[in-house]
């Protein structure tokens, strides 16, 4: 590891369109059309009612009213599109009301800590707007969540566990109780990290992972992923490490967590693939590649990676987030990310890191890939009228069913905000949710 200093050691490059020309007209006219959507529709009946497919947005920030509001907001600083910001409170009001209405719980993607996110990059784009009422009430939740004992379960992951809460947390850093909060999940998460001879990992058991009405149990594993593995981890941990919180106790397990996940490489292949889990025993699950997606595969691996050589100023670290990177800018479209435009496991995840690593380092290989991934996403927009905006993503309702779903994980929220990267000239807060970026 680098010597101490607390700023981080690499400033980010200026952002720059990606899209031009009548690629960038098409993707300002889907952002145009989501925008009318979202605000043609009134957020107290929209967020608390099922379409047609059973797809309910709530108030969550990855499927529901708070990441439409993230998007809103977003767009709302792009000149004449001001108004979408009064469109963008609603549905966060919406979402607020919804924390007691729900019961939501204490995570990132799909509970309260989700709404707190949404609220505090609200308030850092427009800072007269007071949000820190709601956000310490939630810093003051989570405290008390983590100083019980029973929140001790093995739910580390960035959408439901301890990495989302403290991705949080490095939001909250300049409240009173912002650095306390995330000190709580370093010292929790290093002390749940399982080390190995070959460094230092995390593990899912079989309870905690869900499975489809009349399965039969999943065995626990070693996720890859950074929705659910240890990809988030070493984000987390490494973002901490340049703000300076827990640097001694975060050192060692940082390192091996690096140490670890770059062992598990897939050897004999074309391209730097990695699997979606390491289950004992099973060794054809084990040596299964992942498609290329945000949610698992090698742009997983190569953000969190690049994402822990800039903030700690690791070189090697890096270069190996860059090669992964670059390799999958080459790599041909499989699976889902060469169907759907969605961000999860659609076209929108690969872009935007693509572009988002391009953006840091000027590579034009990594700008190539960038731009392919985001045509599939223009390919793959029906006309206005179908779907949510022109846009389906594909969802289980007691089968896979098409639809129109409206939120950021997988709908149109987070298909607009990665079009919106690729054609306005200022760096995104947003993505920092998705565990890839957040480095200042």
């Amino acid at each position: 590891m680098p010597p101490e200093n607390d700023e981080a050691p690499i400033a980010q490059a200026p952002w720059s369109p990606l899209l031009a020309g009548e690629e960038a007209q098409q993707a300002w006219s889907a952002v145009a059309e989501l925008a009318a959507r979202f605000a043609a529709e009134r957020p107290e009946a929209f967020l608390w009612h099922a379409n047609a497919q059973g797809v309910l947005p709530g108030a969550d920030l990855m499927s529901g009213g708070a990441g439409i509001a993230l998007f809103l907001a977003t767009l709302s600083v792009v000149p004449d599109y001001e108004d979408s910001l009064g469109v963008a409170l609603e549905y966060l009001d919406q979402s607020i009301g919804g924390i007691e209405k729900e019961s939501l719980p204490p995570k990132l993607g799909f509970g309260y800590v989700g709404i707190g996110f949404a609220a505090q990059m609200v308030g850092q784009l427009y800072p007269e707007l007071e949000v820190g009422n709601l956000c310490e009430m939630i810093d003051r939740a989570l405290l008390r969540f983590l100083d019980q004992s029973e929140s001790l379960d093995a739910r580390y992951t960035l959408l439901n566990g301890l990495v989302g809460i403290g991705i949080y947390a490095l939001e909250r850093r300049g409240a009173p109780a912002g650095t306390a909060l995330l000190e709580r999940v370093i010292v929790r998460l290093t002390e749940m990290a399982e080390r190995q001879p070959g460094g230092c990992t995390w593990y899912t058991p079989s309870h905690l992972i869900p499975v489809k009405p009349g399965s039969a149990p999943e065995p626990g594993r070693y996720n890859l992923g950074l929705a659910h593995g240890v990809p988030g981890v070493i984000g987390l941990l490494a973002r901490s490490w340049a703000a300076g919180v827990e640097r001694p106790r975060i050192e060692g397990c940082l390192a091996g967590a690096v140490r670890w996940l770059l062992a598990q490489e897939l050897s004999g292949e074309p391209y730097a693939l990695f699997p979606k889990w390491i289950i004992p025993g099973d060794e054809v699950e084990s040596r299964r590649p992942a498609i290329p997606a945000w949610c698992y595969g090698e742009p997983s691996v190569a953000a969190c990676l690049f994402l822990a050589g800039r903030a700690t100023g690791t070189a090697e670290w890096e270069a190996a987030g860059l090669r992964i990177a670059r390799s999958c800018a080459q790599r041909p479209m499989v699976g889902t990310s060469a169907v759907e435009a969605q961000f999860c496991h659609g076209a929108a995840g690969p872009a935007h890191i693509l572009n988002l690593l391009f953006q840091s380092t000027g590579d034009p290989l990594l700008r190539e890939g960038a731009l392919r991934y985001v045509r599939r996403i223009l390919e793959a927009r029906a006309d206005a009228s179908q779907g949510f905006a022109g846009f389906q993503s594909q969802i289980w309702v007691g089968g896979p069913v098409w639809s129109g779903v409206p939120g950021l994980l997988e709908g149109a929220a987070g298909i607009g905000l990665v079009l919106l990267a690729a054609i306005t000239s200022t760096a995104p807060l947003w993505d920092r949710c998705f565990g890839i970026s957040g480095i200042d």
